[in-house]
């Protein structure tokens, strides 16, 4: 992938339809488009009868369009009263732009429609998941088939295969998609098209699909249904009993994923934890590069995520400058790259829009001076400095600074500190460049932070309040400031300045016992008061049946704009969900990347 910018649907319009230039085709036929898409979609795949309670149901559409197939199934998915979760893939490499979707949707609005507009990524290729309802989850897909189909990790209920015509569209309809779609289909898995062509039959039935052809609607004669063989059971959502380390930014959001499936959980603080999270507000806005790597699409995926689903995020447009020309050339060429809803540069002036605020609430958890965490062959077992104990099937470590006191990983540790400051001087709401600026209220901002590699006191220092103040000082020539508070704290980093989310086996793999000193006292295995023991299951239960550990660590000074998607990640995980970020980019930010003793396996 080298361009992050969504590929041109090149739509134009006559008499109220779209049509197609690219595959000399109207999206849906003349008449009203809902009940001929009603009938040859959901209406075919008996969604009354296979939607159940406490179960995931995952239905994949390939060719998104207007999305009259998902409003429609969403619509017949709530009248079932069920507290089953809808899981929706949405294919689609040439997407409407958002004001074009908005457009047509303005004059048929009900609760559904205006959130899927309020959702509707920008014209960016990637992986977008959002909440629609408590029950419903759409994972926008804009990318090409041949190369997203592959990185989907979910067993598929239901296929929408809805991309205009076989003749005009062979990079849909072909042996590779429908070989990878059968590989991702549940045993009686079903799929509809309007398509009959012999060579999507064909195509369907040499790739394990049982095909028939079934009455079509109005004057079309016929559809296309398929099957994979086997007796379909539904998905049984998972209910582990995991225990969260850390109310920080990263422990906050996979606590408030776990209550977005249900999954009660308990979530545990250290005293004496070094938060990078010790700040009034954050800035939120993706963190990019010239070229859409990993890092980049998941940090575009979790700046849309986190706008949506954290209720202390304000919308507040960025501006950014560097006195470095170097950068401020990069990020004018970056602007190029990337509509203008996203990235714009105005006359030199470069902002980004969809920018924000994030005012951070932690969540509530229970105070614990942790001194010993074992891993039996079922359970975690923690234990606390006033001899308390906690257990849990699955421990999650969201330690920020913390975590290699916990785990044997390479990550750098880097204080930062920032300052709140009083000006009458009118400053811009959020900024970002050389240093972030954000406006709190009225007169009062705050700037941040030093980077300071290698160091963890968190006291703060006079020599770094008046390094700040230079700062303003030299980008806002005559500013006259008053600071009235520091704000210290330690972020983690691992090597790649990728962060890390997911399931760690290092425990499987660790030596029977680690152990960790505290700092301020010497090596006492005897004396629990002087240092930490984390013990791994027996040798007998290396299999992946013990006692599970997750991690969501490693985001530096973007924490605030990639946590909340992380969460997401490792609460989906927790709940036997699909998957909603590619295979390849999850593998890529596995947690325990750099742990030495771990064999490097896929």
């Amino acid at each position: 992938m080298t361009s992050y910018r969504a590929e041109n649907p090149e739509i134009t319009w006559s008499n109220g339809r779209p049509f197609s230039e690219r595959f000399e085709d109207h999206y849906w036929a003349k008449g009203d488009p809902l009940s001929e898409k009603a009938f040859v979609f959901p209406a075919q795949h008996a969604l009354d009868h296979r939607v159940r309670s406490n179960q995931h149901f995952t239905l994949a559409e390939i060719g998104f369009g207007f999305g009259h197939n998902f409003l429609l199934t969403a619509e017949q998915f709530l009248s079932v009263s069920t507290n089953a979760t809808l899981h929706y893939y949405a294919f689609e490499r040439f997407p409407p732009p958002a004001r074009t979707l908005a457009d047509y949707w303005a004059t048929q609005q009900t609760p559904l429609t205006r959130a899927l507009i309020e959702r509707y990524p920008n014209s960016i290729k990637g992986w977008f998941p959002v909440w629609l309802h408590p029950r419903i989850r759409l994972v926008f897909i804009f990318d090409d088939i041949n190369r997203a189909l592959p990185e989907l990790e979910a067993r598929v209920d239901a296929w929408y295969l809805d991309g205009f015509k076989p003749a005009t569209n062979p990079e849909v309809f072909n042996a590779f998609v429908y070989h990878q779609m059968s590989l991702r289909s549940k045993a009686g898995a079903t799929l509809s098209s309007f398509s009959v062509a012999a060579s999507l039959r064909h195509g369907l039935t040499a790739a394990g699909f049982d095909v028939m052809k079934r009455p079509g609607f109005g004057t079309k004669r016929e559809l296309l249904f398929a099957q994979k063989p086997g007796n379909w059971a539904p998905t049984p959502k998972l209910t582990p009993e995991p225990l969260i380390i850390g109310n920080g930014l990263a422990g906050t959001a996979i606590s408030r994923a776990l209550t977005r499936y249900s999954i009660p959980h308990q979530l545990l603080t250290s005293p004496q934890a070094k938060r990078a999270s010790n700040q009034p507000a954050f800035n939120v806005y993706p963190q990019l590069s010239l070229l859409p790597d990993d890092r980049a699409l998941f940090s575009l995926a979790a700046h849309h995520f986190t706008r949506l689903h954290s209720p202390e995020f304000e919308p507040a447009p960025m501006h950014w400058l560097s006195a470095d020309p170097t950068r401020q050339t990069r990020m004018a060429r970056l602007a190029e790259h990337l509509p203008d809803d996203l990235l714009c540069d105005q006359q030199g002036q470069l902002r980004f829009p969809t920018a924000g605020i994030l005012r951070w609430t932690p969540a509530d958890a229970a105070e614990c001076d942790i001194r010993q965490i074992n891993a039996s062959d079922s359970h975690w077992l923690i234990r606390s400095k006033d001899r308390h104990e906690f257990i849990a099937d699955t421990l999650v470590l969201a330690t920020g600074a913390e975590t290699t006191q916990f785990l044997p990983w390479s990550m750098k540790h880097i204080r930062g500190q920032s300052m709140v400051f009083r000006t009458s001087a009118p400053l811009p709401r959020l900024y970002s460049g050389d240093f972030g600026l954000t406006h709190l209220n009225k007169d009062l901002y705050l700037i941040g932070s030093t980077y300071a590699l290698d160091d963890q006191s968190i006291e703060p220092r006079d020599e770094d309040t008046r390094a700040l103040s230079a700062k303003l000082s030299a980008h806002f020539p005559g500013i006259k400031i008053v600071p009235t508070t520091q704000h210290t704290g330690v972020r983690v980093a691992y090597p790649d300045r990728v962060p890390g989310f997911g399931e760690s086996f290092t425990h499987r793999f660790a030596q029977p016992a680690w152990q960790r000193m505290d700092q301020a006292n010497a090596c006492n295995p005897e004396d629990p008061e002087s240092n930490w023991i984390f013990q791994a299951p027996s040798e007998d239960n290396q299999a992946l049946n013990g006692p599970r550990c997750f991690a969501s660590t490693g985001f530096g000074s973007h924490g605030a704009t990639h946590a909340a998607l992380a969460g997401e990640s490792i609460a989906e995980h927790l709940a036997g969900a699909p998957r909603s970020l590619p295979r390849s980019m999850r593998h890529r930010f596995r947690p325990d990347r750099f742990d030495p003793r771990r064999p490097m396996k896929n």
